[in-house]
């Protein structure tokens, strides 16, 4: 983890000092993570995420990939909606899927206009 921090720092042309204010703290406590002396907190560790715009899995080796993969995103979004929708009765499955279908083809239309509007 300290070398990915570390190597973030070098790639994004800060210094030990500028990445430290930004944290709230100190050079001296900073450097301590970057070598691997002291383990960040996890609060530490989303701070950097965040400022360097990576994934906290990332910064810990978990994955290569420095942003969280949108499929990622969907799946969990995508079963948290299967089980809010399997809780409901079957009636109001029937109602959400009529919205659902209604709201499509609103956007479908709305989106044809557009297309229009900009040919035209």
């Amino acid at each position: 983890m300290h070398k990915r921090i570390r190597d973030l720092r070098e790639a994004n042309n800060y210094r030990q000092i500028d990445i430290a204010e930004k944290l709230n703290m100190s050079q001296q406590q900073y450097q301590k993570y970057e070598s691997g002396i002291v383990t960040p907190s996890i609060n530490i560790l989303v701070s950097i995420a965040d400022l360097y715009n990576v994934s906290v899995d990332f910064l810990l080796g978990r994955t290569n990939y420095k942003k969280v993969v949108q499929s990622e995103i969907m799946s969990a979004k995508n079963s948290r909606l299967t089980e809010y929708y399997n809780r409901l009765s079957l009636e109001d499955q029937d109602f959400i899927m009529g919205k659902m279908v209604e709201l499509h083809r609103e956007h479908e239309i709305k989106k044809k206009k557009n297309s229009k509007r900009n040919i035209g």
